[in-house]
C-alpha cells in the first residue's frame, strides 16, 4: 500500500485565515512569551531548518507549550501563531532599521518622536500596536528567524569606544649625532605618547560617562511614566465596582494590558468608569459604582 507524506504547505496564510484559526486560541502577553521561550530553545536545540521548525522540533514545542502553559492547543494553531510572531518580527525589524526609532531591551517599548510615529503608521497601518505596546519579544523574535539580535545601549557602547582610536604616534626621522641627543629623542617621544594615551582615556571615559547618565534618565523617565498608571492601580479601581461578575472582571483585565487602554480607565471619574468598560464590550452588568 503507497504511504502519503503529509507536509506543511509553505504558502503563507492571510490575514483573514490566521484570524479565524486564532478563534479558539486566545494569545496574551504572557502566552505569547512562553511560546518564544521554548522556540529559542529548539533553535539552540538545532531543531529549526531553513524558515520553520523539523518535524520534532514542531511536537516538542507543542509538548513543552502544554506542559508550561497548561493549554493543549494542536500543533497547527501554534504553527499559525508562528506566522503571526514572524509578521510581528518583520514589521518591528523594518521599523527599527529607521534611525529615529529606539527599542528599549529593558522594557521593550519602542520610542521615537510623534510625527515619526505617524509617517510610519501612515505607510504601515498595523504599525499602531507597536506604537501602543512595542515589541518585549523582539530579541527572541531575531533568533528565532535567524537574525542577529538588535544593538542594545551596551553594544553602542562599545561601538563608540571603538570608534575612538588612538592616534598613532609620527614617525620622525634623525640621525643624533651623540648619544645624549638619542636620549633626548627617545625621553621626547615616551612623554608625548604617553600625553596622547592620558588624552584618549579621558575622552572615552567622559563619553562612557555621558552615555550611562542619559540611559539612567531615560530609564527613570519610563519607569515614572509607567508606574502612573500601572496595571495595580486600575485593579484597586475595578475592585471599586460593584456587582461585578467575575467572568466580567477577567474580561476587564485584559485591557488592562495595553497601557493607553489603562491610562484612560483612570482619567475617568469614577461614576463613568462602567459606562466605558461597557462600550469596550466587556458587557458589564447595569450596576452602579460606590
Amino acid at each position: 500500500m503507497a504511504t502519503t507524506r503529509v507536509t506543511r504547505s509553505k504558502r503563507q496564510p492571510s490575514s483573514k485565515e490566521i484570524s479565524e484559526q486564532q478563534l479558539k486560541a486566545k494569545w496574551t502577553t504572557t502566552l505569547n512569551k512562553i511560546l518564544v521561550d521554548i522556540m529559542v530553545e529548539q533553535v539552540r536545540c538545532g531543531n529549526r531548518k531553513k524558515d520553520t521548525f523539523n518535524k520534532k522540533g514542531w511536537k516538542l514545542i507543542s509538548d513543552n507549550f502544554h506542559k508550561r502553559s497548561g493549554f493543549k492547543w494542536g500543533e497547527e494553531q501554534i504553527m499559525t501563531q508562528y506566522d503571526v510572531l514572524k509578521k510581528e518580527y518583520n514589521l518591528t525589524k523594518t521599523l527599527l532599521e529607521q534611525s529615529d526609532f529606539i527599542w528599549e531591551e529593558s522594557t521593550g517599548t519602542i520610542t521615537a518622536k510623534d510625527e515619526d510615529w505617524e509617517r510610519f503608521i501612515k505607510a504601515n497601518p498595523e504599525g499602531d500596536s507597536l506604537r501602543t505596546n512595542g515589541c518585549p519579544i523582539y530579541k527572541e523574535l531575531s533568533t528565532i528567524f535567524s537574525q542577529p539580535p538588535p544593538k542594545t545601549k551596551r553594544d553602542y557602547a562599545m561601538t563608540v569606544k571603538e570608534e575612538i582610536s588612538c592616534p598613532e604616534p609620527l614617525n620622525i626621522i634623525c640621525d643624533p649625532s651623540s648619544e645624549s641627543e638619542k636620549m633626548e629623542h627617545i625621553a621626547g617621544s615616551s612623554s608625548s605618547h604617553k600625553r596622547v594615551r592620558r588624552g584618549v582615556d579621558h575622552a572615552i571615559a567622559e563619553a562612557i560617562s555621558e552615555m550611562a547618565m542619559a540611559s539612567r534618565q531615560r530609564t527613570a523617565a519610563i519607569e515614572e511614566l509607567n508606574g502612573r498608571f500601572s496595571i495595580l492601580d486600575c485593579v484597586r479601581a475595578l475592585d471599586e465596582i460593584k456587582g461585578i461578575e467575575e467572568r466580567t472582571y477577567y474580561m476587564a483585565l485584559d485591557l488592562f494590558e495595553k497601557r493607553n487602554l489603562r491610562e484612560t480607565f483612570l482619567s475617568l471619574q469614577m461614576d463613568k468608569r462602567l459606562a466605558w468598560l461597557s462600550s469596550k464590550g466587556c458587557n458589564l452588568s447595569s450596576s452602579t459604582t460606590r
